[in-house]
């Protein structure tokens, strides 16, 4: 009998209860692995293991990594560095998770060296903090939804912009700001160094979509600073659809940005740079019936000098792309149907912008200008099909640009103004609506 009864305790060792909360409740002095159920309730999807913390009694409470039971033994969450969302007690039914669950669990699972796995469905939300080495993965960037609390009126998901916060990784979800019931607050925003944004939405934002920056500390570079944004949609802000402030360098990747500042017309931008970036397959554009669009769909300011844009299309706005920085490199790309007067505005010196000029126009716009020439020692290589109010305009040019415009037009006019004495020009553009310039 006694043998038996020393057997019986060696198999009872391990239990189960419905709820995480139940586990408190577990003896640690009988049991040494217990499964849950479920977070709030059975079968909710929180279900976990958990085993007892055999070298002391020390650690806080940590939920869900670390739960303190009643007799003071510490129960830790089994796991293979990913935590589910639902093991953090964050629900996706409808109820609002508020900030205090998320802030806490999010916490704790980066601090663990863990990342959070969010499931399929909308998760509600009010403010979630952005924290160094935090990891999320989704299931997609139209299947794993975080949706603003209405009535939160700040900015939704974000870091501390006292300080940098490096090291984020975020993979396959959507942001979504609720802009229906948010009048204020910026849906994304981080400050930091090796930001890895992939397959990531966001949308309906009050103000700015995303809000990206870096301060360059030294101490801070040993894996550099340049960051990955690729697959990002950013779709309907009330103002910037991406406020860029760095860090310096960084990489997008097929980069949408669609119908950005819809709050006021001519007032906000698709991007706005003060730093420059490394872009390729990167494209601004409005929907026909959006009737406020940015200013520019794509602004690179004098702060900006040296971005690069590939196989990218730079369309819609009161201007597909205005440059006011030096020494950028916008190569086999398309400008068109810009609601302003310009494709392509460019006040800077030694940019080199190669493509094709006016491939469409937008409804409301059908008659506009290619190129505005308001710099020096740029380099321009275009082809242009449908810009009839000119492909090019030279008021303004400093001189020492070199020109290059081939195209075909039954109507309109091909250039405005005179080039510069300093400027070399090759245009000919053959049609009713042609003409040519030769050194």
């Amino acid at each position: 009998m006694t043998g038996n009864t020393t057997n019986l305790a060696a198999q009872i060792d391990c239990m189960t209860v419905d709820i995480l909360e139940d586990l408190r409740a577990v003896s640690s002095a009988t049991y040494k692995k217990v499964s849950t159920l479920g977070f709030y309730a059975r079968g909710d999807g929180g279900h976990a293991e958990y085993v007892l913390d055999t070298t002391g009694t020390t650690a806080k409470e940590a939920s869900p990594m670390v739960i303190v039971a009643t007799d003071g033994g510490r129960w830790k969450l089994m796991h293979d560095g990913n935590v589910t969302a639902e093991q953090c007690g964050f629900k996706r039914d409808g109820s609002v998770n508020t900030q205090s669950v998320l802030n806490l669990a999010n916490a704790a699972v980066t601090a663990a060296g863990a990342r959070i796995v969010w499931g399929y469905g909308t998760y509600v939300c009010e403010f979630i903090q952005i924290i160094p080495n935090m990891s999320w993965v989704g299931k997609g960037q139209f299947f794993t939804i975080l949706k603003a609390n209405g009535g939160l009126n700040t900015d939704f998901i974000s870091s501390n912009f006292n300080v940098n916060t490096n090291n984020v990784s975020i993979v396959g979800m959507q942001f979504d700001g609720n802009r229906a019931n948010n009048t204020s607050g910026n849906t994304f925003a981080l400050k930091g160094a090796k930001q890895s944004l992939r397959q990531v939405t966001i949308t309906q934002s009050a103000y700015h979509g995303l809000v990206t920056d870096f301060d360059i500390i030294d101490g801070e570079r040993k894996l550099g600073f340049e960051s990955t944004y690729e697959d990002i949609l950013i779709d309907t802000t009330g103002r910037h659809g991406w406020l860029y402030n760095g860090p310096t360098d960084s990489s997008m990747t097929n980069v949408t940005l669609l119908d950005c500042g819809v709050s006021a017309d001519n007032s906000f931008f698709g991007l706005y740079a003060s730093r420059n970036f490394r872009a390729d397959n990167l494209h601004p554009w409005n929907r026909s019936s959006t009737s406020n669009v940015p200013a520019a769909s794509v602004y690179i300011e004098d702060t900006a000098p040296g971005c690069t844009a590939v196989n990218s299309h730079f369309e819609g706005g009161h201007c597909p792309l205005k440059i006011r920085s030096n020494q950028n490199s916008f190569s086999d790309c398309d400008y068109y149907a810009t609601r302003g007067t310009y494709c392509i505005e460019n006040y800077g010196t030694a940019n080199r912008i190669s493509g094709v000029l006016g491939a469409t126009a937008a409804a409301v716009n059908p008659n506009y200008r290619g190129i505005l020439m308001n710099g020096a020692g740029n380099m321009v290589d275009l082809t242009d099909g449908g810009c009839v109010n000119g492909a090019i305009d030279f008021n303004g040019s400093q001189g020492g640009n070199l020109v290059r415009i081939s195209g075909y037009r039954n109507s309109g006019v091909p250039y405005v103004g005179t080039p510069n004495p300093a400027d070399v020009v090759l245009l000919v553009i053959l049609g009713a609506g042609g003409g040519v310039l030769k050194p």
